[in-house]
């Protein structure tokens, strides 16, 4: 879990450049798409999805050819509440 500086909406509204659209593959399936931000911190690779987004560890987002494998699910915060979800790989 990380503190933002921003809360996640602006988060997405800020960064919309580098917002991506990905499909959630779930055991194979595809449940849901989501816009989601990539990023890493100390050579670790994540993604930010919206809050609330069902996402697991061992789902699969995918864009394109990118496929990113969901090891971890963390919620980051601002302000003390939660704001976004982090997908770590």
């Amino acid at each position: 879990m990380a503190s933002l500086p921003i809360p996640g909406d602006q988060y997405f509204r800020d960064f919309a450049f580098d917002a991506v659209d990905y499909s959630i593959e779930r055991v194979g399936t595809v449940i849901a798409s989501v816009r989601g931000i990539s990023n890493s911190d100390h050579g670790q690779a994540y993604i930010h999805v919206p809050l609330g987004t069902d996402i697991r560890p061992g789902d699969a987002l995918v864009a394109g050819s990118s496929r990113f494998i969901v090891h971890t699910v963390e919620t980051d915060t601002y302000n003390g509440e939660p704001s976004l979800l982090k997908a770590l790989s």
